[in-house]
């Protein structure tokens, strides 16, 4: 993780610095943090930009076959909280080739910006074999459709063997969860 000077006489130190940890790294490497420079006019909201710090660090980029890993949900990572806000990508995580290729899913996102200028910035190597559970959402669509009612009505009257009330409740929700999932999915899937 790196924290970029937000300085102009700090630049070249920072960017020196990052040209000689990645030369004396040997393997995958993976690079984020706040980089304090960004790589194009579209990466800033005004044009403030000085193209002298854009090339050096497009340059660090280049030099070393560096892939940026983009974030698909956000178009800048700071504010500074103004009115009338700048707002830039500074926060980038970038990755080595012989990385991705040993981490084919690899991927980015962007968590809530709470309490800070930056957005916060979530790497997935994607090695999780197990798929992740479809979570069950309650659609309000649901409550138009007229067969609604008996698909609740049918799971609710299932018999349990259960005695406890909790353990009771908590068969019912399951099995109403479950048939209201196989519903919607074959109503889905007639549009």
């Amino acid at each position: 993780m790196v924290y970029g000077s937000a300085y102009e006489h700090n630049k070249q130190e920072f960017i020196d610095e990052l040209h000689t940890v990645v030369d004396d790294w040997d393997g995958p490497t993976l690079v984020g943090g706040d980089f304090n420079l960004i790589r194009n006019i579209a990466d800033k909201n005004n044009e403030n930009i000085n193209f002298h710090w854009v090339d050096a660090f497009n340059n660090w980029v280049n030099t070393w076959g560096l892939v940026e890993l983009k974030l698909p949900n956000r178009s800048f990572t700071w504010t500074n909280n103004q009115d009338h806000p700048t707002m830039a990508v500074v926060d980038r995580v970038f990755a080595s080739t012989d990385l991705e290729a040993h981490f084919p899913r690899l991927n980015i996102k962007s968590l809530s910006r709470l309490g800070s200028d930056h957005v916060p910035i979530l790497v997935d190597f994607g090695v999780q074999t197990e798929p992740r559970p479809f979570l069950f959402r309650f659609e309000k669509w649901w409550l138009q459709r007229e067969d609604f009612p008996d698909i609740v009505k049918k799971a609710w009257e299932t018999p349990c063997s259960y005695s406890d009330p909790i353990d009771v409740c908590q068969f019912k929700l399951r099995l109403l969860r479950r048939k209201i999932k196989g519903w919607a999915w074959n109503i889905n899937s007639t549009f």
